[in-house]
């Protein structure tokens, strides 16, 4: 079995080779400028690189996530009976980049201290990769993690209507995947999750549950290429600390009762189902668009850095085959042809 490989919409724009190969030297002495301004008051993100943020409920293994991102254990990790590890906003700069964990909402106790740190991470303000991580039951998204992105996406004004974060259903079995390509149910998935969000997006990652890791404390290791390829392949935005809004906990119990109600009833009903992938077609259709012409400029912006990354030839050819057998499945059957390729990849 192939390592996660199964992006729904696998929009994979190319990673980005400049800003990981300067000299060791000069980046150290940049992050010590960062570090005498950040104490002399000034606002700054460390030397000016990106700010990658985790948001997700206890157990879903954002911190392990983190972790096998940066290849180290700075994050707390592991198996917690009463609620989760995470307790408060996680932080860590690697790379001159800075790696954000933050606790989740469902864990009523800390609802308000999570919610806290979930806007602290985002009122730093500057670049930021948003992902949502979580996990299905018996193949379905759980109304806390739905209600958590929404809460959290609608809090923030910079965080675009189309395609503005990521999501990573991590912990997902073969087996599962296997009856999800069996059952074509990739473009179900997709409406019922987001049917409830004002903000939606297509940039959705399935990443398969990493037996080696099962039971684990913070452990020290790295994820596969595919996980490391989706999440630098997310486009950043820019987020303006003052258009950051307190996130209302207060309601998070009625929104998640509604938002529960709401997926029963595309989960009971398939006319019910049938008749909102209906509604959605035209805007899947045209994010789709949207992210088809993105994948065109990547190729060509991939076929420069070719000519001048020598070291990185092979990986950039790889990137570009996806790329382009991505553009033809889109071309070739739309939505379900792209999902049906792709979970096929993920299975060999």
């Amino acid at each position: 079995m192939a390592s996660a490989r199964f992006f729904i919409l696998l929009l994979l724009p190319a990673l980005s080779v400049c800003a990981r190969f300067k000299h060791k030297s000069a980046s150290i002495a940049k992050e010590h400028a960062f570090e005498l301004a950040s104490k002399a008051g000034f606002q700054v993100h460390a030397r000016g690189g990106m700010n990658y943020v985790m948001i997700g409920n206890p157990g879903v293994g954002k911190s392990t996530i983190l972790n096998g991102l940066t290849g180290t254990s700075s994050f707390e990790a592991g198996v917690a009976f009463f609620g989760g590890l995470t307790k408060e906003l996680g932080k860590f700069t690697h790379d001159g980049d800075t790696y954000l964990d933050t606790p989740g909402l469902a864990d009523m106790e800390l609802r308000k201290e999570a919610a806290a740190a979930i806007n602290q991470a985002m009122k730093q303000g500057g670049k930021f990769k948003l992902f949502f991580v979580v996990t299905l039951e018996a193949g379905r998204f759980k109304p806390d993690d739905i209600t958590t992105m929404k809460l959290v996406t609608e809090s923030c004004d910079d965080i675009p209507e189309e395609n503005g974060f990521g999501v990573i259903v991590n912990k997902i079995h073969p087996e599962e995947l296997q009856q999800l390509h069996e059952q074509k149910a990739g473009r179900q998935i997709m409406t019922k999750m987001n049917a409830h969000l004002n903000k939606k997006t297509l940039r959705v990652h399935y990443n398969v549950f990493d037996t080696k890791l099962a039971g684990k404390k913070n452990v020290q290791w790295e994820v596969n290429e595919d996980l490391k390829m989706f999440v630098e392949s997310l486009a950043p935005i820019t987020i303006d600390a003052s258009h950051v809004k307190e996130i209302n906990t207060d309601s998070m119990d009625e929104v998640m009762e509604n938002m529960a109600s709401q997926m029963r009833v595309l989960e009971e009903d398939k006319a019910a189902l049938e008749r909102k992938m209906d509604e959605d077609r035209q805007q899947m259709k045209s994010m789709m668009e949207k992210m088809n012409e993105e994948n065109k400029k990547k190729i060509e912006e991939l076929e420069t850095k070719q000519e001048t990354a020598a070291a990185d030839v092979e990986r950039l050819q790889r990137e570009k085959r996806m790329l382009e057998e991505q553009r033809a499945q889109m071309q070739a059957g739309g939505l379900e042809s792209l999902v049906s390729g792709v979970i096929r990849l993920a299975l060999r």
